[in-house]
Order: C-alpha cells, then sequence, then structure tokens
C-alpha cells in the first residue's frame, strides 16, 4: 500500500495524484495533519504499530511507501483566550505563558511520534528534512561543493560587519535564515520574504541587531523553478525582472499583472551537479530555486524545499507532474514488494 501524508482535502496537488494512483488501480491511504489535533479522537498505537481515527486504520505493516506531500498541525493557542477574561496578576500571566508553551512543545511531538511508526519505510521525500532538519545554509555550502555557484553569505548581528560586507561586494539582499512566512495582523499582511538593502538603511541599523542572513544581490535575467523527483527534472523559468513588484523575490506575487512562466531545459552539467547535490542532502524530491544571472552565462544555487509547489509548474508549463509522481510512487511499491 502507498500511504500519503497531506495537510487538508483542499491540496490540489494531493488530490490530482490521488486521481492518477486511482486511474492505475492502485492501493492507496491518505492522512491529513489537521485530522490529528486534540479537538479529534485518534489512536497512536506503539504496541501494534498503528493508527486510527474516524477515517482511518493504517498498520505499519501493510505500508511500502510513504509520499510526504505537507503535514500542518499546528497547536492551537485559543486556550490564551480562557485566561485573559480572569485578570491574572503579571505572576499568573507568566505562569500561564510557560503553561501554554509546554502545551505546544508536547502538541508538536505528536507528529514525530506518529511518523516514528514508518520510520524504516521508504519516504518520498524524507519527513525528518521535511519538517525542519535541512539547514538552509548547509545546503548552499553544499552545493558550493558540487561545483553550483551560490551567492556570497553572511550571518551576523553586527552594522560593522554588513556595512564591511556591502562596501566588499556591493548591493545586498536579506532573507530568512530558515524559512519565509506571511503574518497577519488586524487584517494587515506582513511578508517575511527576500528584500533589497541599501546603504542607506545600513546606516539606520543600531550597532547589534537580530541575527541575520544577508547575500550578495546577484543581478538575475530571470528565475528558475525546479522540480526534481528521482531523475527527472521539471524546469520553469520565471520572468520576475519585468515587474518592480517581484523583481527581488518572485513570491511577492501580482495578481493584477501575473509573471510569465515558460518550460527551460536544464544545461545537462547542472542537472548533474543538482542530483549530486541531493544525494548528499539525502533528498529524492524537492523544489530547487535558481537564478540565471543577467548575462545568462551562470545559475546561482538559491536554496531546495522538500515539499514546495509541485502546480505551479505543472500547470504554467503543462508538465503534468502528478502523474510522474504517481508513476514514481507505484514503481517503489512495486520494489518493495519484491524486496519482501
Amino acid at each position: 500500500m502507498i500511504l500519503i501524508v497531506s495537510h487538508n482535502s483542499l491540496d490540489e496537488p494531493t488530490n490530482d495524484v490521488m486521481d492518477w494512483l486511482s486511474f492505475y488501480n492502485s492501493n492507496f491511504k491518505r492522512i491529513n495533519g489537521d485530522e490529528f489535533d486534540y479537538s479529534n479522537e485518534y489512536l497512536i498505537d506503539f504496541n501494534n504499530l498503528a493508527i486510527k481515527n474516524d477515517n482511518n486504520e493504517i498498520r505499519e505493516k501493510d505500508i511500502d511507501i510513504i509520499w510526504y506531500r505537507r503535514w500542518i498541525n499546528r497547536p492551537q493557542a485559543t486556550i490564551i483566550n480562557e485566561f485573559k477574561a480572569n485578570d491574572f496578576d503579571q505572576a499568573e500571566g507568566y505562569f500561564l505563558e510557560a503553561y501554554v508553551s509546554y502545551l505546544r512543545s508536547e502538541i508538536s511531538n505528536i507528529s514525530p511520534s506518529l511518523f516514528s511508526l514508518f520510520h524504516q519505510k521508504k519516504w518520498v521525500p524524507d519527513y525528518k528534512l521535511s519538517r525542519g532538519q535541512l539547514n538552509k545554509m548547509e545546503t548552499l555550502l553544499n552545493a558550493k561543493k558540487v561545483g553550483i555557484k551560490v551567492p556570497r553569505s553572511i550571518l551576523t548581528t553586527s552594522k560593522k560587519e554588513v556595512s564591511a560586507f556591502y562596501n566588499n561586494i556591493g548591493d545586498l539582499i536579506t532573507k530568512s535564515i530558515k524559512d519565509a512566512d506571511l503574518l497577519s495582523f488586524r487584517g494587515e499582511e506582513i511578508d517575511l520574504y527576500t528584500k533589497a538593502i541599501t546603504s542607506k538603511e545600513i546606516e539606520s541599523f543600531p550597532n547589534f541587531f537580530f541575527p541575520t542572513l544577508f547575500q550578495e544581490k546577484i543581478e538575475k535575467e530571470f528565475e528558475l523553478r525546479v522540480f526534481f523527483i528521482e531523475n527527472n527534472y521539471f524546469s520553469m523559468a520565471i520572468f520576475s525582472q519585468n515587474d518592480e513588484t517581484t523583481s527581488v523575490d518572485f513570491r511577492n506575487y501580482n495578481r493584477a499583472k501575473p509573471n510569465r512562466y515558460i518550460p527551460f531545459d536544464l544545461p545537462a552539467d547542472l542537472q548533474s551537479k543538482i542530483k549530486k547535490l541531493m544525494k548528499i542532502i539525502g533528498l529524492n524530491t524537492g523544489s530547487i530555486d535558481l537564478l540565471v544571472s543577467r548575462d545568462k552565462e551562470e545559475y546561482y544555487f538559491l536554496e531546495v524545499n522538500p515539499v514546495g509547489q509541485i502546480g505551479m509548474v505543472s500547470n504554467n508549463c503543462n508538465y503534468n507532474i502528478e502523474q510522474t509522481i504517481a508513476k514514481t510512487l507505484i514503481r517503489n511499491e512495486r520494489k518493495r514488494i519484491q524486496c519482501k
């Protein structure tokens, strides 16, 4: 059996892969992260290696391969609202904050405990790397090791060091050390995507600040999003430079005037280097971001997301990636069955 691990019924790539698995008469089941919160009834049985909830009963021995799409199981903070109305004093507030932090820690360890039941199975991709154990800076160093260019980077708390870095290489950008996010506050959205940094902004920095990643700003002709699974590469060029809104980071989508997307053939030597990189970091699939320099002679590696977007590349370039994923899962399932 193939087990699909996803986050909710609205994830279209997951649904599309399931359609293809059904078309090929494959045996599969799906579980979603939002089914495993404390408002739902479920059981993780470590004695009999099984999980049960209202939708499924899945035994470890029945599973051959697992496709980890995404898994969102965020601890809820609504318990705070129950305390606010009681006018607790500062000491009580600190205690409750610590208590809620403890509850969050407990809940955050439920998902790894569930996945541990299946740790000996083949995962596409590795669930630990997909859930935060892939380090962005280590990946950049590994990309450099296999011969792929990467932007020069520093991580610092010092205004003096940023100024020296800027004076040495020129224009800079800053981005998240780990994952970018989008925060909402009173109807306003605050994005934490890549930002260009000017010398004037550096002058306004305090002498010491929160640890921040800075990189050289590569003058690019366009960006590339590459979906990789085993030996298959699906590449899409993104002409983000044609719009000031998306020129630094195409994720600052301009929905009124979308970027142009077209299929792109990766050079064979770059494909070979990416394959080496993925082997080093232990990923059999992922979405890779690259830049193509203004002179179109250099490719710069930015990062890889084990569970990045699929539909965006598949739909815009007519790649039908979901069918390839389904075939890959079925092929690996059959290999596992033959080895039993």
